[in-house]
């Protein structure tokens, strides 16, 4: 879901698989919002990708498997760590087991991502409703809650 969101988003702001501005659209000034500009004047997804099994980014990683992987900043992917990590399904090995080991990172370039930001205004979410993932967004909403409330 991830990916064709990404896709998708690409898409109407005009920015081609390789991250280059390839036209103008009426959405221009939305560019800014789902993505950032490189050094290199090319177009990275403002968009972390987190799941602890490795083998499962790769299908957005890979450019065999995704055709607008170039637009997805590594440093914004982020595994369980060494080896693949599985939660089984369970939300609970999840939340307790896994996301304690991963937010530390996850919060951290949540942080990176949010300083590269004008004026942040919130936070999208597409992640899976059940199982190991689920518990792992428990914790890092919780996180948001904490380190970004809203201003009064």
């Amino acid at each position: 879901v991830g990916t064709k969101l990404l896709q998708s988003c690409a898409t109407d702001v005009g920015i081609g698989m390789f991250g280059d501005k390839e036209r103008a659209t009426l959405h221009d000034s939305a560019t800014g919002i789902s993505f950032a500009e490189t050094s290199k004047q090319k177009y990275v997804a403002r968009s972390l990708f987190i799941d602890p099994d490795r083998n499962n980014l790769q299908t957005a990683t890979s450019a065999s498997r995704f055709k607008y992987s170039a637009l997805i900043d590594e440093a914004n992917v982020i595994d369980g760590g060494s080896g693949s990590v599985d939660c089984g399904g369970n939300y609970a090995i999840g939340q307790y087991e896994i996301a304690p080991k991963m937010i530390d990172g996850i919060m951290d370039r949540l942080r990176c991502t949010i300083e590269a930001c004008d004026n942040l205004q919130g936070f999208v979410f597409n992640h899976s409703l059940s199982g190991g993932s689920a518990g792992i967004l428990h914790c890092i909403l919780d996180k948001c809650c904490e380190s970004y409330r809203k201003k009064p």
